[in-house]
């Protein structure tokens, strides 16, 4: 994505350092004694899949990276709907990855204490029961949709077969 001038895709690097070990040895035993902080390694918190649909209860801010210090990209105004693909609780908030068309924003749902202040997870799909002669393109055609769009949305692909009194999600 092009923001001022310059591409802001490639601003975001995942650093982690979990399970690294100390290779520092002190070799004097009354350092060792005097230091009585133990080295553990860091737990860092792992991005876990979590694909999903929230609406915005609040105006958010679209950042190039999960953390607060990260640059704003764009603020997404309430009731704007955003797809997810990777989830992570770091830095007091729980952050979410959104697939962008150049790579990926991050926005917060809610500080750690309430991961879910700033979205409505509970969004209300609507449904379509298949009836018979339907296909994937007659139904993604009634509602506005791509085949593979309607798919995906459902755990399937455009190759997988329908049946009558099935139900799909349309919305």
């Amino acid at each position: 994505m092009s923001y001022g001038g310059f591409d802001v895709s490639q601003l975001y690097t995942d650093y982690y350092t979990a399970g690294q070990k100390s290779t520092v040895k002190p070799t004097d035993p009354d350092a060792v004694k005097a230091n009585n902080n133990t080295f553990k390694p860091s737990t860092s918190a792992k991005w876990v899949k979590e694909t999903k649909t929230y609406t915005l209860k609040a105006a958010v801010k679209l950042r190039t990276g999960a953390s607060t210090s990260s640059s704003v990209v764009a603020i997404l105004p309430a009731g704007t709907t955003v797809k997810t693909d990777q989830a992570i609780i770091q830095g007091g908030y729980r952050w979410v990855r959104q697939p962008r068309f150049n790579g990926y924003g991050y926005l917060a749902t809610g500080p750690a204490s309430n991961t879910l202040e700033y979205v409505n997870s509970g969004v209300t799909h609507m449904y379509y029961t298949v009836k018979p002669g339907d296909s994937w393109w007659s139904i993604a055609q009634r509602n506005g949709l791509s085949m593979t769009t309607l798919a995906n949305q459902n755990g399937k692909t455009i190759y997988t077969t329908i049946y009558p009194g099935q139900r799909l999600v349309v919305r």
